[in-house]
């Protein structure tokens, strides 16, 4: 048997995170609070990161944290860390996340030590 909990930030009080047990990939998509990240606007995929369950949006320029699974699940595919949108240069760009090494607000350091701003849609 495997489980998800539910992630919620420490910040916020007044939560109790869910531990909720499942067998297939069916039953985690059908869990209340993971099914809610699928509904809304510009949901792209499940995905999966070092037994995190990530909910992507905008085709991975946005991302959530729904999770953590105890055991790996088939059928989800590996996080690809995402697309960060900067200014570089005051140009508009897209870097992947595997090139980024930092991100703190608007604050992205890229791994050749280029520090950028991020670019809100």
């Amino acid at each position: 048997m495997n489980a998800i909990k539910q992630h919620i930030p420490d910040f916020c009080e007044g939560f109790e995170k869910a531990l909720v047990e499942f067998n297939t990939l069916e039953e985690l998509l059908a869990i209340d609070f993971v099914k809610k990240f699928s509904t809304f606007p510009k949901f792209h995929q499940f995905s999966m990161n070092d037994g995190h369950m990530i909910a992507e949006y905008r085709g991975g320029r946005e991302w959530w944290v729904v999770g953590r699974i105890r055991e790996p699940v088939e059928g989800l595919p590996a996080w690809n860390h995402g697309i960060y949108e900067i200014w570089d240069k005051n140009e508009p760009k897209e870097v992947s996340g595997r090139d980024v090494a930092w991100s703190c607000g608007d604050s992205i350091k890229l791994r050749d030590g280029t520090v950028v701003r991020r670019r809100n849609p």
